[in-house]
């Protein structure tokens, strides 16, 4: 038996993004290895290549589908966003807005 205390299912997913942070750098770089690999196939190169654009943010979405840039929102949406983030690093919710780790 584990001498730690029981986790609440927040704590724990919390704890899980923690890690999934910690590995996203070797993530990443094994993404890389695939895309820039000429002998990969291109479905997997493709995949790679898209994978490491959406994580740089580069297909971010708003409330229609398309994620507005903060030069492009009003003050409500701009002051929505940073309460998002500030939720985000907290740990309270993840960058889907969700707080579950299955969300």
């Amino acid at each position: 038996m584990s001498s730690q205390p029981k986790k609440t299912p927040s704590e724990a997913a919390a704890e899980a993004r923690r890690k999934a942070r910690l590995a996203a750098g070797e993530a990443v770089e094994a993404l890389r290895q695939v895309f820039l690999n000429p002998d990969a196939p291109a479905p997997a190169r493709a995949t790679a290549a898209t994978t490491v654009v959406r994580i740089a943010g580069l297909f971010e979405k708003d409330e229609n589908g398309d994620r507005k840039q903060p030069h492009e929102m009003s003050a409500e949406e701009l002051q929505t966003a940073i309460d998002r983030l500030k939720r985000e690093a907290s740990g309270d919710i993840d960058e889907e807005g969700e707080n579950g780790l299955f969300d």
